[in-house]
Protein backbone atom coordinates (compact mmCIF):
# COMPACT_ATOMS: atom_id res chain seq x y z
CA UNK A 1 0.00 0.00 0.00
CA UNK A 2 2.54 2.68 1.09
CA UNK A 3 4.57 1.39 -2.07
CA UNK A 4 1.37 2.25 -4.25
CA UNK A 5 1.27 6.05 -2.70
CA UNK A 6 4.99 6.61 -3.02
CA UNK A 7 4.55 5.65 -6.97
CA UNK A 8 1.57 7.47 -7.17
CA UNK A 9 3.47 11.14 -5.67
CA UNK A 10 6.38 10.21 -7.76
CA UNK A 11 4.09 10.10 -10.86
CA UNK A 12 2.27 13.69 -10.24
CA UNK A 13 5.69 15.04 -9.52
CA UNK A 14 6.96 13.77 -13.01
CA UNK A 15 3.64 15.20 -15.10
CA UNK A 16 4.39 18.64 -13.23
CA UNK A 17 7.64 19.08 -14.16
CA UNK A 18 6.83 17.70 -17.56
CA UNK A 19 4.45 19.86 -18.28
CA UNK A 20 5.82 23.36 -18.53
CA UNK A 21 3.53 26.49 -20.44
CA UNK A 22 6.22 29.16 -22.28
CA UNK A 23 5.29 32.24 -24.27
CA UNK A 24 5.09 35.97 -24.65
CA UNK A 25 2.96 37.79 -21.61
CA UNK A 26 1.67 40.71 -23.87
CA UNK A 27 0.69 40.78 -27.68
CA UNK A 28 -0.22 43.51 -30.24
CA UNK A 29 -3.40 43.36 -33.06
CA UNK A 30 -4.65 45.25 -35.55
CA UNK A 31 -8.19 46.17 -35.92
CA UNK A 32 -10.26 44.57 -38.14
CA UNK A 33 -8.01 41.58 -38.29
CA UNK A 34 -7.76 38.05 -37.17
CA UNK A 35 -5.47 38.08 -34.43
CA UNK A 36 -3.44 34.69 -32.96
CA UNK A 37 -2.89 35.22 -28.77
CA UNK A 38 -0.14 32.78 -28.46
CA UNK A 39 -0.06 30.25 -25.92
CA UNK A 40 2.57 27.29 -25.64
CA UNK A 41 3.50 24.49 -23.60
CA UNK A 42 5.89 21.54 -23.30
CA UNK A 43 5.04 17.85 -22.19
CA UNK A 44 7.76 15.41 -21.98
CA UNK A 45 5.66 12.15 -21.31
CA UNK A 46 6.12 9.48 -23.28
CA UNK A 47 2.60 9.12 -23.13
CA UNK A 48 0.10 11.98 -23.45
CA UNK A 49 -3.54 10.74 -23.29
CA UNK A 50 -5.40 13.42 -24.70
CA UNK A 51 -8.29 12.50 -22.80
CA UNK A 52 -6.66 13.95 -19.58
CA UNK A 53 -6.25 17.18 -21.30
CA UNK A 54 -7.58 20.50 -21.44
CA UNK A 55 -7.50 23.74 -22.86
CA UNK A 56 -9.78 26.94 -21.16
CA UNK A 57 -9.28 30.68 -22.36
CA UNK A 58 -10.96 33.68 -20.44
CA UNK A 59 -11.06 37.24 -20.89
CA UNK A 60 -11.34 39.77 -18.58
CA UNK A 61 -12.22 36.91 -16.47
CA UNK A 62 -14.90 35.52 -18.16
CA UNK A 63 -15.01 32.05 -20.06
CA UNK A 64 -14.70 32.48 -23.62
CA UNK A 65 -13.69 29.09 -24.98
CA UNK A 66 -13.52 25.43 -23.93
CA UNK A 67 -11.55 22.71 -25.44
CA UNK A 68 -11.91 19.90 -23.19
CA UNK A 69 -11.99 15.73 -24.52
CA UNK A 70 -11.60 16.93 -28.15
CA UNK A 71 -14.20 18.81 -28.49
CA UNK A 72 -14.53 22.67 -28.77
CA UNK A 73 -16.99 25.26 -27.69
CA UNK A 74 -17.02 28.72 -27.58
CA UNK A 75 -18.09 32.08 -29.32
CA UNK A 76 -18.04 32.33 -33.07
CA UNK A 77 -15.29 34.89 -32.92
CA UNK A 78 -13.08 32.72 -30.69
CA UNK A 79 -11.14 29.45 -31.86
CA UNK A 80 -8.54 27.15 -31.61
CA UNK A 81 -6.98 24.89 -33.60
CA UNK A 82 -7.59 21.11 -31.82
CA UNK A 83 -4.81 19.20 -33.81
CA UNK A 84 -1.81 21.74 -32.60
CA UNK A 85 -3.44 22.06 -29.24
CA UNK A 86 -2.55 18.46 -28.65
CA UNK A 87 0.71 18.77 -29.62
CA UNK A 88 1.70 22.01 -27.92
CA UNK A 89 0.19 25.15 -29.02
CA UNK A 90 -3.64 26.05 -27.89
CA UNK A 91 -2.90 30.10 -29.43
CA UNK A 92 -6.27 31.89 -29.07
CA UNK A 93 -7.79 32.99 -32.54
CA UNK A 94 -10.12 36.33 -32.65
CA UNK A 95 -11.67 37.14 -35.92
CA UNK A 96 -12.34 40.67 -37.14
CA UNK A 97 -10.61 42.34 -33.90
CA UNK A 98 -11.50 45.75 -32.50
CA UNK A 99 -11.07 47.96 -29.79
CA UNK A 100 -13.44 46.50 -27.48
CA UNK A 101 -11.08 43.20 -27.62
CA UNK A 102 -8.26 45.20 -25.61
CA UNK A 103 -7.86 43.94 -21.97
CA UNK A 104 -6.05 40.73 -20.04
CA UNK A 105 -6.46 37.41 -21.82
CA UNK A 106 -5.81 34.30 -19.56
CA UNK A 107 -4.75 31.13 -20.99
CA UNK A 108 -5.43 27.51 -18.53
CA UNK A 109 -3.43 24.24 -20.09
CA UNK A 110 -4.86 21.05 -17.59
CA UNK A 111 -3.28 17.93 -17.75
CA UNK A 112 -5.04 16.21 -15.08
CA UNK A 113 -4.52 16.35 -12.11
CA UNK A 114 -1.67 19.58 -13.15
CA UNK A 115 -2.61 22.60 -14.20
CA UNK A 116 -0.80 25.88 -15.04
CA UNK A 117 -2.30 29.47 -16.06
CA UNK A 118 -0.65 32.05 -17.98
CA UNK A 119 -1.83 35.65 -18.33
CA UNK A 120 -1.60 37.86 -21.72
CA UNK A 121 -2.39 41.47 -22.31
CA UNK A 122 -3.79 42.34 -25.48
CA UNK A 123 -3.34 46.08 -26.81
CA UNK A 124 -5.09 46.62 -30.37
CA UNK A 125 -3.82 49.20 -32.63
CA UNK A 126 -4.94 50.96 -35.80
CA UNK A 127 -3.23 53.02 -38.51
CA UNK A 128 -4.34 56.37 -39.30
CA UNK A 129 -5.66 57.93 -42.58
CA UNK A 130 -4.99 61.57 -43.51
CA UNK A 131 -7.50 63.95 -45.66
CA UNK A 132 -5.87 67.47 -47.23
CA UNK A 133 -8.02 70.21 -47.35
CA UNK A 134 -7.73 74.11 -48.33
CA UNK A 135 -5.28 73.71 -50.69
CA UNK A 136 -6.34 76.70 -53.23
CA UNK A 137 -4.68 79.91 -52.02
CA UNK A 138 -3.93 83.48 -53.07
CA UNK A 139 -0.70 84.18 -53.65
CA UNK A 140 0.98 87.10 -50.95
CA UNK A 141 -2.05 86.30 -48.50
CA UNK A 142 -2.53 83.97 -45.31
CA UNK A 143 -3.61 80.98 -46.06
CA UNK A 144 -4.94 77.99 -43.91
CA UNK A 145 -4.15 74.09 -44.91
CA UNK A 146 -5.98 71.63 -42.83
CA UNK A 147 -5.86 68.54 -42.89
CA UNK A 148 -8.24 65.66 -41.08
CA UNK A 149 -6.21 62.35 -39.51
CA UNK A 150 -8.92 60.24 -38.68
CA UNK A 151 -9.58 55.71 -37.64
CA UNK A 152 -6.16 55.70 -35.23
CA UNK A 153 -5.58 53.97 -31.96
CA UNK A 154 -4.33 54.57 -29.53
CA UNK A 155 -4.96 58.23 -29.06
CA UNK A 156 -0.95 59.46 -29.02
CA UNK A 157 0.06 61.06 -32.71
CA UNK A 158 2.48 63.20 -33.75
CA UNK A 159 1.96 65.90 -36.93
CA UNK A 160 4.04 67.76 -38.72
CA UNK A 161 3.44 70.40 -41.87
CA UNK A 162 6.68 70.07 -44.45
CA UNK A 163 7.56 72.06 -47.72
CA UNK A 164 9.96 71.22 -49.85
CA UNK A 165 10.96 68.64 -46.90
CA UNK A 166 11.47 71.44 -44.51
CA UNK A 167 9.43 71.72 -41.29
CA UNK A 168 6.37 74.24 -40.91
CA UNK A 169 5.39 76.79 -37.93
CA UNK A 170 2.59 77.87 -37.21
CA UNK A 171 0.76 74.32 -36.77
CA UNK A 172 -2.43 74.01 -35.03
CA UNK A 173 -3.11 70.73 -33.90
CA UNK A 174 -6.70 70.33 -32.32
CA UNK A 175 -7.77 67.72 -29.19
CA UNK A 176 -8.03 64.51 -30.61
CA UNK A 177 -11.82 63.20 -30.33
CA UNK A 178 -13.49 59.89 -29.80
CA UNK A 179 -15.28 58.01 -32.74
CA UNK A 180 -18.17 55.12 -32.15
CA UNK A 181 -15.88 52.91 -33.30
CA UNK A 182 -13.56 53.68 -30.26
CA UNK A 183 -10.52 54.91 -32.60
CA UNK A 184 -9.80 58.71 -32.76
CA UNK A 185 -9.77 61.58 -35.52
CA UNK A 186 -7.73 65.25 -34.84
CA UNK A 187 -7.80 67.96 -37.24
CA UNK A 188 -4.39 69.76 -37.84
CA UNK A 189 -3.95 73.06 -39.83
CA UNK A 190 -1.12 74.84 -40.95
CA UNK A 191 -1.16 79.14 -41.88
CA UNK A 192 1.02 79.84 -44.66
CA UNK A 193 1.61 82.89 -46.79
CA UNK A 194 2.23 81.86 -50.34
CA UNK A 195 4.94 83.58 -52.76
CA UNK A 196 5.80 82.93 -56.90
CA UNK A 197 7.76 80.20 -55.59
CA UNK A 198 5.30 78.35 -54.05
CA UNK A 199 4.00 77.37 -56.82
CA UNK A 200 5.64 74.39 -57.85
CA UNK A 201 6.58 73.28 -54.57
CA UNK A 202 5.99 70.08 -52.72
CA UNK A 203 4.00 70.73 -49.14
CA UNK A 204 3.43 67.47 -46.93
CA UNK A 205 1.41 66.35 -43.93
CA UNK A 206 3.62 64.08 -42.04
CA UNK A 207 1.72 61.75 -39.31
CA UNK A 208 3.72 59.46 -36.55
CA UNK A 209 1.91 56.81 -34.97
CA UNK A 210 3.02 53.93 -32.85
CA UNK A 211 0.90 51.60 -35.37
CA UNK A 212 3.05 52.53 -38.27
CA UNK A 213 6.20 50.96 -38.88
CA UNK A 214 7.11 54.33 -40.78
CA UNK A 215 5.78 57.63 -40.83
CA UNK A 216 2.66 58.23 -43.01
CA UNK A 217 2.96 61.56 -45.08
CA UNK A 218 0.49 63.01 -47.73
CA UNK A 219 1.93 65.36 -50.39
CA UNK A 220 0.14 67.95 -52.08
CA UNK A 221 1.03 71.50 -54.50
CA UNK A 222 -0.42 74.67 -53.95
CA UNK A 223 -3.17 75.85 -56.03
CA UNK A 224 -2.55 79.50 -56.74
CA UNK A 225 -4.59 81.02 -59.57
CA UNK A 226 -3.63 83.91 -61.59
CA UNK A 227 -5.88 87.32 -60.72
CA UNK A 228 -6.02 87.85 -64.26
CA UNK A 229 -7.07 84.26 -64.59
CA UNK A 230 -9.33 84.95 -61.92
CA UNK A 231 -11.06 87.54 -63.35
CA UNK A 232 -11.69 85.53 -66.44
CA UNK A 233 -12.80 82.54 -64.38
CA UNK A 234 -15.41 85.43 -63.10
CA UNK A 235 -16.46 86.58 -66.65
CA UNK A 236 -16.75 83.43 -67.61
CA UNK A 237 -19.14 82.22 -65.11
CA UNK A 238 -21.21 85.61 -64.93
CA UNK A 239 -22.13 85.46 -68.85
CA UNK A 240 -23.85 81.95 -68.62
CA UNK A 241 -25.54 82.98 -65.50
CA UNK A 242 -27.08 86.40 -66.67
CA UNK A 243 -28.52 84.19 -69.94
CA UNK A 244 -30.36 82.04 -67.08
CA UNK A 245 -31.93 84.95 -65.33
CA UNK A 246 -32.25 86.71 -68.79
CA UNK A 247 -34.36 83.18 -69.88
CA UNK A 248 -36.31 83.05 -66.46
CA UNK A 249 -37.68 86.40 -66.83
CA UNK A 250 -38.52 86.32 -70.30
CA UNK A 251 -40.44 83.09 -69.59
CA UNK A 252 -42.00 84.71 -66.42
CA UNK A 253 -43.32 87.33 -68.32
CA UNK A 254 -45.01 84.94 -71.07
CA UNK A 255 -46.08 83.08 -68.33
CA UNK A 256 -47.73 85.91 -66.12
CA UNK A 257 -49.34 87.21 -69.58
CA UNK A 258 -50.85 83.42 -70.39
CA UNK A 259 -51.93 84.12 -66.94
CA UNK A 260 -53.47 86.89 -67.30
CA UNK A 261 -55.48 86.51 -70.71
CA UNK A 262 -56.77 82.96 -69.19
CA UNK A 263 -57.72 84.89 -66.20
CA UNK A 264 -59.46 87.46 -68.63
CA UNK A 265 -61.20 84.77 -70.69
CA UNK A 266 -62.28 83.43 -67.52
CA UNK A 267 -63.74 86.47 -65.59
CA UNK A 268 -66.05 87.16 -68.83
CA UNK A 269 -67.67 83.85 -68.86
CA UNK A 270 -68.15 84.45 -64.94
CA UNK A 271 -69.83 87.30 -65.30
CA UNK A 272 -72.32 85.74 -68.18
CA UNK A 273 -72.87 83.23 -66.02
CA UNK A 274 -73.52 85.37 -62.71
CA UNK A 275 -75.71 87.62 -65.23
CA UNK A 276 -78.09 84.37 -65.98
CA UNK A 277 -77.96 83.01 -62.24
CA UNK A 278 -79.34 87.23 -61.60
CA UNK A 279 -81.89 86.66 -63.83
CA UNK A 280 -82.97 83.86 -62.78
CA UNK A 281 -82.98 84.32 -58.78
CA UNK A 282 -85.30 87.75 -59.71
CA UNK A 283 -87.36 85.52 -62.08
CA UNK A 284 -87.95 83.16 -59.26
CA UNK A 285 -88.67 86.07 -56.67
CA UNK A 286 -91.13 87.75 -58.81
CA UNK A 287 -93.15 84.07 -58.55
CA UNK A 288 -92.93 83.59 -55.20
CA UNK A 289 -94.96 86.82 -54.78
CA UNK A 290 -97.24 86.60 -57.07
CA UNK A 291 -97.92 83.64 -55.67
CA UNK A 292 -98.15 85.03 -52.06
CA UNK A 293 -100.73 87.62 -53.38
CA UNK A 294 -103.13 84.79 -54.91
CA UNK A 295 -102.89 82.89 -51.74
CA UNK A 296 -103.57 86.14 -49.59
CA UNK A 297 -106.65 87.08 -51.90
CA UNK A 298 -107.76 83.57 -51.36
CA UNK A 299 -107.75 83.60 -47.52
CA UNK A 300 -109.73 87.40 -47.31
CA UNK A 301 -112.29 85.74 -50.16
CA UNK A 302 -112.57 83.07 -47.33
CA UNK A 303 -112.99 85.51 -44.49
CA UNK A 304 -115.60 87.59 -46.19
CA UNK A 305 -117.71 84.45 -46.60
CA UNK A 306 -117.34 83.59 -42.84
CA UNK A 307 -118.64 86.88 -41.79
CA UNK A 308 -121.41 86.84 -44.71
CA UNK A 309 -122.45 83.27 -43.21
CA UNK A 310 -122.37 84.45 -39.60
CA UNK A 311 -123.84 87.27 -40.06
CA UNK A 312 -127.06 85.15 -42.15
CA UNK A 313 -126.97 82.82 -38.91
CA UNK A 314 -127.31 85.45 -36.52
CA UNK A 315 -129.73 86.75 -38.59
CA UNK A 316 -131.71 83.42 -38.84
CA UNK A 317 -131.69 82.69 -34.96
CA UNK A 318 -133.39 86.51 -34.12
CA UNK A 319 -136.00 85.57 -36.52
CA UNK A 320 -136.67 82.25 -35.03
CA UNK A 321 -136.60 83.78 -31.37
CA UNK A 322 -139.32 86.77 -32.51
CA UNK A 323 -141.81 84.39 -33.97
CA UNK A 324 -141.20 82.10 -30.42
CA UNK A 325 -142.53 84.81 -28.37
CA UNK A 326 -144.98 86.02 -30.68
CA UNK A 327 -146.79 82.79 -30.03
CA UNK A 328 -145.83 82.56 -26.94
CA UNK A 329 -148.00 85.82 -26.36
CA UNK A 330 -151.31 84.76 -28.33
CA UNK A 331 -151.29 81.48 -26.53
CA UNK A 332 -151.13 83.59 -23.49
CA UNK A 333 -154.52 85.70 -24.45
Amino acid sequence: MLFTWCLLFLCLQQAGAALEMTGPTSHTAMVGQEAHIPCTFTDDTFAFDPAHFGVIWYFQGSNILNFVNSTTKANPRYSLNQNQALTGTADLMISDMSISDVGIYQCVVVYSPVRLVMDITVDIQAPPQITITGTTVTISNDSVLRSSISGFYPEKIDIKWLRDGEILDNVIVEKPQRLPDGTYSVTSSVTVTPTEEDRGRTFSCRVQHESLTQPLQEDFTLVCPDKEESSTNVVVIAVPVVCVVAVIIAAGAVGIYLYCKKSGQQTGEDRRETHTADRAVIYEGVKQEEKAERSERMLQDCKDVDVKTTRKNFENKAKKKKRRKEKEHCQVN
